[in-house]
C-alpha cells in the first residue's frame, strides 16, 4: 500500500522459481487379476505386493501379470487397473448375511465404491471379489461372562430323562397304559407302571399308575406334543425328574445362596446344568443353594465347580480366543462416562488355506473394537467398530445385516427391565450398558464367506468379454487432471483393438508412451522366421502412425517360478522397462536400444530372433527389432517411434525427451495463471525457463535453445485476449543409429594431410 507519510516501504519480488523434474518411472497394467480393488488405480512397487494384493499369474492372465511384474523388475512403478468390466464379467465379493445365505451377485468394486453404497444387505463381505474369499470366516467375541459353572445336583433331587418303548402311541386321542418292562429309569424311580392319555391336539398326560420305587400313584407328568414320538413304534420321551423338583430351562433366572446372580444357558445331560455368571471374581465351589426368580429352593447342589468363560471359548475349532488377545471388557472412554462391556474382538480366519496357503491361519485380527460409536483410544483415534473396519481392515468391510445376536439377560440381571433396547450405541448416561454376544460354551463363533466369483472364461464370448473390459479398464487414466503423472501404457494380451485404444488415449495425454508387441498368434507358432516377419509387419502396418508408441518383435521365454511352468510373454513391458532404468541411471534423452542400455532381462531365449535382413525389413516399418547376440544377450536393438512419416519424433529419445520438457514446464507454468500480463511476469518465466533448459543441455538432453516470451509474441491483441504465449525452440540431441566406418589404404609416401584436405 501507499504510504500516506514519509517512511520507508519494503516490497520484495520473487524471481526464484524453478521448473520441478517429474520422475519419469511409472507404467500402467490392466490384469484380470485374481483378486484385487477394481476400478481403481493401485501402485505396486515391488512383486510381492503385486502378489499380496492382485494374487498370483494363472493361465488366463499371465501375459498382464508378468507385464507388471517386469515393469518392476527394471526399477519402475507399476500402476495397476483391476477392471470391473462395463457388462458383468463374473467378478463377485464372497459374503455372508443374517440369515446364513449368500448374496449371489454382490460386487463391491473398491472402498469408494463401498462407502457411496446405500444399501449393504449383509453381515460380512470380502474386501476384494473373487473366489478366493470364499471360506473364509469371520468371529467375534465380547466380555461375555466370567465365569462357567458345572452343577451336579444332590442325589435324588434331579432325574435323568426316561425313554419309554411306546410302540402303540401316536398323536391320536386315546389312553395307553405301559408297564414297567417298557422303560428303564436311573436314579431312584424304577419300577412305576405310567398311563399315557393323548388328547386331540397331541399333548400327552403321564399318570403313575403303579408307584414302584420313587414314586407316588396319581402323580401326573405332562409331555408337550414336541416330546410325543411319532408312532408306529417311535419311543416316547418324557422327563421323569419332574416329579420331583423343577429342572431350570435355559432363560430362567436364578440366584444362589451367596447372592450371586447367573443365568441358565445349557443343560448338559438332565441331571447337570451350566450356569453363566456375568462380572464376578466370586469362584463358586462346594455345595450352594439354587434359587428361582421368586427366590424359592429349587434344589441344594454340591460338587459346584466354576471355570474362565473366556478361555474356553474358541474363534475356529481346537483354537482359543485366549490366543488371540485377553478378554475384552470396556474402553476407557466408556467407562469414564459410566459405560460397561463395550469392547470385543474380531478375527478374519483363512478356513481353508485358499489366501494364504495355510488352513486356519488368521489372516487379520482388530481387537479391542468398540460398540460405541464415540469410543476413542487414549490417542483420541476412534475404536467404533464400523470406522476401524472399514478404514484398517484388508480383508472384509461390514453390512448392515446384524452380524451377532444379543442377549437381554445380562441387562436385566444388572438392574434394567425387561424389554430394554439400546437404539443409540453411545457411551452418554446410564444407558451405556451394551448388550453382550449369546453363544454357547465353547462352540465355534464364525459366519464364513461364500457366493465369490472370478472372471469367467467359461465361453468364447465370455472371454471376449473380460479382454474387452481390460480395455475399459484404461480408461480410468484417461485425462490427465483426472489421474495425473504417469509414463507408459502396457498391454497384456495384444490385439489390434487393445493397442488402438491405447494410442488413442496417449494421444489425448500427450504425456506417455504405448508400448506394444507383435500378436500371439504371429509369433508364438512353427513358422519360419520369414514367415513370421510378414505376420509381425502386417500387423503393426494397420495400427495408426504415431510417436507417442513404440513397436517391438519379440515374445520371451520365461520361468513362471508361481505355477512351475515356463511361458512366452511379450517383450512390450521390457521396452518400457529399458526407457524406465534408462531414465533411472542415465536421463531420460537417451536412447533405451543397444548393448550399453538395451538388455532384456529374465529371459531364456526368444520365440523369433531376426537376423539382419529381417531386421532391416522390421527397423523401415517402424518396428524394433528384439534379438539374441551369441555371447552378448537378448538386446532391444531400435529405438524408433511409431511415426510413419521421417522426423526428429521417429526416434524415442526425442520423443521422451519432449514428454519430459512439456510436462515440466507446463506444470511450472501453471502458477502463472491469473497473473499480470506485463514483463515483470514474462521475466519471470524467462528466468524460470532458460536455468532449467540450460541444465537439460548441459546433460547432453539438448544442442541449443531459444525461450521467446517478450512483446514480440505478447502483443497488445494477445493481452487484450487474456494470454500469455511463450515460444520454446529446442535443437534436440539425436542417437546414433548407423556407424560407418571406412579404412583406406595409402602409400607410404603419401601425407594424410593431403588426403583428408
Amino acid at each position: 500500500m501507499a504510504l500516506a507519510s514519509p517512511g520507508v516501504l519494503v516490497k520484495e519480488l520473487d524471481f526464484t522459481a524453478t521448473v520441478s523434474v517429474a520422475d519419469q518411472n511409472i507404467g500402467v497394467v490392466a490384469i484380470d487379476a485374481e483378486r484385487g480393488p477394481t476400478d481403481a488405480v493401485t501402485y505396486v512397487a515391488s512383486e510381492r505386493e503385486l502378489v499380496e494384493i492382485f494374487g498370483r499369474p494363472n493361465s488366463n492372465n499371465f501375459e498382464s501379470w508378468f507385464a507388471a511384474s517386469t515393469v518392476i523388475q527394471y526399477g519402475g512403478v507399476v500402476a495397476v487397473i483391476r477392471p470391473s468390466g462395463e457388462t458383468d464379467l463374473g467378478l463377485k465379493n464372497a459374503n455372508i448375511k443374517a440369515d446364513g445365505t449368500s448374496a449371489t451377485d454382490l460386487l463391491i468394486k473398491n472402498k469408494d465404491d463401498y462407502e457411496t453404497k446405500t444399501s449393504l444387505p449383509f453381515m460380512w463381505a470380502a474386501r476384494t471379489s473373487g473366489s478366493f474369499n470364499n471360506d473364509v470366516t469371520v468371529s467375534v467375541v465380547d466380555h461375555g461372562s466370567d465365569q462357567k459353572v458345572t452343577v451336579t445336583p444332590a442325589a435324588g433331587q434331579l432325574d435323568t430323562v426316561d425313554t419309554v418303548g411306546a410302540a402303540d402311541a401316536s398323536r391320536t386321542a386315546g389312553t395307553y397304559t405301559i408297564g414297567a418292562s417298557d422303560y428303564s429309569a436311573a436314579g431312584s424311580g424304577t419300577g412305576a407302571t405310567f398311563s399315557i392319555v393323548v388328547d386331540g391336539s397331541g399333548d400327552a398326560t403321564v399318570t403313575i399308575t403303579a408307584k414302584g420305587s420313587g414314586y407316588a400313584v396319581d402323580d401326573t407328568i405332562t409331555v408337550s406334543d414336541a416330546n410325543l414320538g411319532g408312532g408306529g413304534g417311535a419311543d416316547l420321551t418324557f422327563d421323569a425328574a419332574t416329579v420331583g423338583a423343577a429342572l431350570p430351562v435355559a432363560g430362567t433366572y436364578l440366584t444362589w445362596g451367596s447372592s450371586v446372580k447367573g443365568n441358565v444357558y445349557k443343560t448338559i445331560g438332565n441331571d447337570t446344568l451350566e450356569i453363566t455368571l456375568w462380572d464376578t471374581t466370586k469362584r463358586l465351589s462346594g455345595t450352594e443353594v439354587l434359587k428361582d426368580a421368586s427366590g424359592n429352593t429349587v434344589a441344594t447342589v454340591t460338587a459346584v465347580t466354576s471355570n474362565d468363560t473366556y478361555g474356553d471359548l474358541e474363534y475356529a475349532t481346537g483354537r482359543k480366543w485366549i490366543s488371540v488377545a485377553p478378554q475384552p471388557g470396556t474402553s476407557v472412554s466408556v467407562s469414564d462416562r459410566g459405560g460397561k462391556f463395550d469392547e470385543f474382538h474380531i478375527v478374519v480366519v483363512d478356513t481353508k488355506g485358499k489366501v494364504s496357503g495355510v488352513p486356519g491361519t488368521i489372516l487379520e485380527s482388530l481387537t479391542y473394537v468398540s460398540k460405541a460409536s464415540d469410543a476413542k483410544t487414549t490417542e483420541g483415534s476412534t475404536k467404533f467398530w464400523k470406522t476401524v473396519v472399514t478404514n484398517q481392515s484388508e480383508y472384509i468391510y461390514h453390512g448392515d445385516d446384524s452380524f451377532v445376536n444379543t442377549s437381554t439377560e445380562l441387562l436385566e440381571l444388572l438392574g434394567h427391565g425387561a424389554g430394554f433396547t439400546q437404539t443409540n450405541p453411545n457411551v452418554s448416561g446410564n444407558n451405556a450398558l451394551f448388550k453382550l454376544f449369546s453363544f454357547s460354551g465353547s462352540s465355534t463363533n464364525g459366519d464364513t464367506l461364500s457366493a465369490g466369483g472370478d472372471y469367467d472364461y467359461s465361453t468364447a464370448s465370455k472371454k471376449q468379454a473380460v479382454v474387452d473390459g481390460i480395455v475399459t479398464g484404461y480408461n480410468l487414466v484417461e485425462d490427465p487432471e483426472v489421474f495425473g503423472d504417469i509414463d507408459f501404457l502396457v498391454p497384456g494380451t495384444i490385439s489390434a483393438s487393445v493397442v488402438s485404444r491405447l494410442i488413442a488415449i496417449a494421444e489425448k495425454r500427450r504425456d506417455c508412451v504405448v508400448v506394444c508387441s507383435p500378436p500371439r498368434s504371429a509369433v508364438i507358432n512353427s513358422n519360419s522366421t520369414s514367415k513370421k516377419t510378414d505376420d509381425i509387419v502386417e500387423f503393426f502396418r494397420g495400427l495408426t502412425s504415431t510417436s507417442y508408441a513404440m513397436f517391438d518383435s519379440g515374445y520371451k521365454y520365461i520361468y513362471d517360478k508361481y505355477n512351475d511352468v515356463y511361458r512366452y510373454v511379450p517383450c512390450a513391458a521390457d521396452v518400457a522397462g529399458l526407457c524406465l532404468s534408462t531414465t533411472i541411471n542415465s536421463e531420460t534423452w537417451f536412447s533405451p536400444a543397444g548393448y550399453n542400455r538395451g538388455q532384456v532381462l529374465n529371459a531364456t531365449k526368444l520365440a523369433y530372433s531376426p537376423k539382419q535382413a529381417e531386421r532391416d525389413r522390421l527397423y523401415t516399418n517402424r518396428i524394433n527389432p528384439i534379438t539374441s547376440f551369441p555371447g552378448q544377450g537378448i538386446v532391444l536393438f531400435g529405438d524408433k517411434t511409431g511415426l510413419a512419416s521421417p522426423s526428429a519424433f521417429d526416434r524415442i529419445n526425442v520423443r521422451r525427451l519432449f514428454i519430459e520438457l512439456e510436462k515440466n514446464i507446463a506444470n511450472f507454468s501453471k502458477y502463472q495463471l491469473f497473473e499480470i500480463n506485463d514483463e515483470l511476469t514474462r521475466a519471470g518465466f524467462r528466468s524460470a525457463v532458460e536455468p532449467y533448459l540450460r541444465g537439460v543441455q548441459g546433460r547432453r538432453g539438448i544442442y541449443d535453445f531459444l525461450v521467446v516470451c517478450d512483446t514480440s509474441n505478447n502483443t497488445p491483441d494477445v493481452i487484450d485476449r487474456n494470454e500469455l504465449v511463450a515460444e520454446i525452440f529446442i535443437k534436440p540431441a539425436r542417437s546414433i543409429n548407423f556407424i560407418t566406418i571406412t579404412f583406406v589404404a595409402t602409400r607410404t609416401g603419401v601425407s594424410f594431410s593431403e588426403l583428408i584436405s
